[in-house]
């Protein structure tokens, strides 16, 4: 995740429908960079298209979770409630200052609603600013 120091890098391990959706909402942000792992590139019949959703939103798709967490300031847990606990073990294994949300629990940790409209819509929040 190649980004410099005024890029916001974020993490998304799990890259289904949730995943997919957070990419769709953050692409076009020049002030975020994103990257992501799913099991979807353990299988073979699944990993082509998995590699494609995530090129055409402008994510870098990983071989791991660990690599694709590597100098994240953020990272979402997108991936099934089943799958919560074991991907959480595993991220607090090689997590270190990177902030961890799951979307699968009760309060995940979430912008204020202010830094939520610069994240998706920064045009519109700087020009307001002038």
């Amino acid at each position: 995740m190649s980004a410099d120091k005024n890029t916001l890098r974020i993490a998304l391990i799990g890259f289904g429908e949730v995943g997919r959706r957070f990419a769709d909402d953050l692409q076009g942000n020049p002030a975020l960079a994103l990257s992501t792992y799913d099991i979807l590139r353990e299988d073979a019949g699944k990993r082509a298209d998995y590699e494609r959703a995530a090129s055409e939103r402008k994510v870098s798709a990983r071989e791991n979770a660990k690599a694709a967490c590597e100098g994240a300031h953020l990272v979402f847990s997108a991936v099934t409630a089943a799958a919560t606990e074991k991907v959480a073990a595993e991220a607090a294994g090689f997590l270190r200052a990177a902030r961890f949300s799951s979307t699968s629990i009760r309060q995940p940790l979430a912008p204020s609603s202010a830094q939520a409209r610069i994240l998706l819509h920064p045009a519109r929040t700087t020009s307001r600013a002038r």
